[in-house]
């Protein structure tokens, strides 16, 4: 008798162990308070998320001479008007892009560095001309002949009109190591155009690098608003296209 109510006694007890058992495995262990484990939550927050990925990177600071400069970083783009060529000429359509750059059909930007009486000169200042842009070195053989070439150029031509611009000018960026240097060549040539402007740091300065030279003289030629028409040519080509460019 005892023995039988042994086994019975036992066999409850194993019931009752399982059944607790199951409902152990069927209940979801550290869930929130929504009732996702606590598990996946954290394997999802240690994984990146894209805007992580993705982040726009910091504005470079400003470029040129401890942040005189003016230029606007390539390929930035910018709206103006342009003509409607189905109506009056004299009204204008929704803008168009333009692109910030140094190839032709870019809009070359606007920057600005010292001459030799430290006086600030923007590109700018000269538009509404035609304006040929020069990096140069007055060490530099080849930049100091077509120079001479360009004296030529630009006293047959910076007093008359074009169809991009009433007048010519030169807007001369010097890249000589040493300021005192390229200071004595503009002293000793004298040379006729007066906006010559001296760069810091030359090959390192955010100007330089902008038009992409990798020899000098480097020349970019540029219409009445700052867009690029013509670049990387010779004195002799300069001239044809001057030329061709004259209003008849």
């Amino acid at each position: 008798m005892k023995k039988d109510l042994f086994f019975v006694i036992l066999g409850l007890v194993i019931i009752v162990f399982a059944s607790c058992s199951n409902q152990s495995k069927n209940q979801p262990a550290n869930t929130t308070e929504s009732g996702e484990q606590v598990t996946n939550q954290t394997l999802v927050q240690d994984q990146p998320s894209s805007s992580v990925i993705h982040q726009t990177p910091p504005e470079l600071p400003p470029p040129g001479n401890g942040g005189k400069s003016s230029k606007t970083a390539p390929q930035t783009t910018i709206t103006q008007p342009v003509k409607n060529q189905d109506s009056n000429p004299n009204q204008t359509k929704s803008t168009e892009e333009i692109v910030v750059g140094n190839e032709v059909g870019n809009d070359l930007g606007d920057f600005a560095n010292y001459d030799p009486d430290s006086a600030l000169i923007k590109l700018s200042s000269l538009n509404g001309k035609m304006v040929m842009v020069m990096l140069w070195n007055s060490l530099c053989h080849h930049c100091m002949v077509d120079n001479e070439k360009h004296r030529e150029i630009y006293n047959k031509y910076h007093d008359k009109n074009f169809i991009h611009g009433k007048g010519y000018d030169i807007y001369a960026i010097g890249l000589d190591k040493e300021r005192e240097t390229w200071i004595k060549a503009l002293n000793e040539k004298k040379y006729p155009w007066k906006n010559n402007v001296y760069v810091i740091d030359s090959w390192k300065d955010r100007d330089v690098r902008f038009f992409g030279v990798k020899n000098l003289p480097g020349t970019f030629l540029i219409d009445r608003n700052g867009i690029v028409v013509n670049k990387l040519f010779t004195p002799a080509e300069l001239d044809k296209i001057l030329e061709s460019y004259l209003l008849k």
